[in-house]
C-alpha cells in the first residue's frame, strides 16, 4: 500500500463521517417537523443513538491506536547508533509520508471526538444554538 492510498482512506473517512452527520441532521429536521416516524425527541431511536456511540468509540479507539502505532514506528525510524547512521534507512519521501499521515490521524481523532459529543448531547437530549 502507497502513501497516496492512506491519504485517500483518509479522506474517504472523513467524508465518510460528514456525509452520516448530513444524514442525521436531516433525519433530526425532519422528525421535528412531524413527517418523520416515532423516534427519541432528537429524531432518531435511542437504541439506533447508542449503537452509533459504540461504533464510534470503537473508531475512535481504533484510530487513537493507530496514531500511537505510526509514533511508535517512527520512534524507531529515527533511531541511530554511535556513529550517527540510522538503524532504518528511510527515504525522505517515506519520513514525510509517516508525518503527513500522523497529522491527519491527529485531524481525524479530533473530528472523531467533536461528533462523539454532538451524538452524545443529541442522545440526552441537549441542544445546540445554530445545529
Amino acid at each position: 500500500m502507497d502513501a497516496s492510498e492512506f491519504t485517500s482512506i483518509g479522506v474517504g473517512g472523513i467524508f465518510g463521517l460528514y456525509v452520516i452527520d448530513r444524514l442525521f441532521n436531516f433525519l433530526r429536521r425532519r422528525e421535528e417537523s412531524g413527517r418523520g416516524s416515532s423516534g427519541g425527541s432528537n429524531g432518531w431511536s435511542p437504541r439506533l443513538g447508542s449503537r452509533l456511540l459504540d461504533l464510534l468509540g470503537q473508531i475512535t479507539s481504533t484510530t487513537e491506536k493507530t496514531a500511537s502505532d505510526v509514533t511508535e514506528l517512527r520512534k524507531i525510524h529515527e533511531q541511530r547508533d554511535s556513529d550517527g547512521t540510522p538503524f532504518v534507512f528511510t527515504p525522505r519521501s517515506m519520513v514525510r509520508t509517516l508525518e503527513n499521515l500522523n497529522k491527519l490521524i491527529e485531524i481525524q481523532t479530533t473530528l472523531l471526538g467533536q461528533i462523539k459529543t454532538r451524538l452524545q448531547m443529541d442522545q440526552s437530549g441537549g441542544r445546540r444554538n445554530g445545529s
